[in-house]
């Protein structure tokens, strides 16, 4: 487009936090790629030294027999909190799994929504609603499966992220705006975008022990290596350096 070629009506520089989000930017928007750079979003990793492993245990009397799928994030459809319902729900009540406990951190305008599904799905005892959290690093190490149900995100989702940073095994849609930081059966697992089998498959195999602990271990080295807010804050002093001294 024109007009991301004329002085004053277009930013000096666009920085993405993704590949996926820079060649949006080049592709879609048409920015001139000299104007576009990439400093990869990322997180301050987790001490997984000093963590509770019993803290979502207590704080929401799980028993203490299950496994825990987490996932986080505003009560939206867009966000897919029904789609983690459903899958729940096939889960235990289809397919028997009643080991399993399924806790949702968030709110927002659809909650009442999501609860009413719960209760029409009947898988109240097996699914917690914890509402809008300020322990999600406390609450993620004591889980087991980090769950991304979001068909799309504007660059990585810092909830997977996280996800990864606690050690859990994380699932998410096999989807390029959702999926950057994960690859399958490495550092995490992906399903197709809502499908129930898809994803209920992955949860499945994140249930296997020696599979678990090898993408735990993966996940939680690449947080450090490549996904650290350190290297995000040096990617950005390189680029703004030279265009603002």
């Amino acid at each position: 487009h024109l007009i991301q070629r004329l002085p004053y009506y277009t930013a000096d520089h666009f920085i993405a936090v993704t590949d996926y989000i820079y060649k949006r930017f080049i592709e879609v928007n048409r920015i001139p790629e000299q104007k576009c750079s990439v400093a990869q979003n990322g997180i301050r990793p987790i001490d997984l030294d000093n963590v509770d492993e019993n803290y979502a245990y207590q704080a929401f009397s799980i028993p203490v027999d299950r496994k825990i799928i987490v996932t986080t994030g505003r009560a939206t459809y867009y966000k897919g909190i029904d789609f983690f319902i459903q899958c729940a729900n096939e889960l235990v009540n289809t397919q028997g799994f009643e080991h399993l406990h399924f806790l949702y951190c968030g709110d927002g305008p659809d909650i009442k929504d999501f609860h009413s599904l719960a209760i029409e799905l009947n898988i109240g005892q097996n699914f917690t609603f914890a509402g809008k959290r300020d322990d999600i690093r406390k609450i993620l190490p004591s889980c087991h499966i980090g769950f991304h149900a979001a068909t799309g995100e504007v660059g990585y989702s810092l909830s997977i992220l996280e996800y990864m940073s606690a050690g859990l095994v994380t699932i998410t849609p096999d989807n390029p705006s959702t999926s950057l930081a994960t690859s399958d059966m490495s550092n995490g697992l992906l399903y197709k975008p809502r499908d129930i089998q898809s994803a209920t498959n992955a949860i499945i195999h994140a249930l296997d022990k020696p599979l678990a602990q090898k993408i735990r271990e993966n996940a939680i080295q690449d947080i450090i290596n490549d996904y650290n807010i350190d290297n995000t804050n040096k990617q950005l002093t390189s680029i703004l350096r030279p265009i603002f001294t």
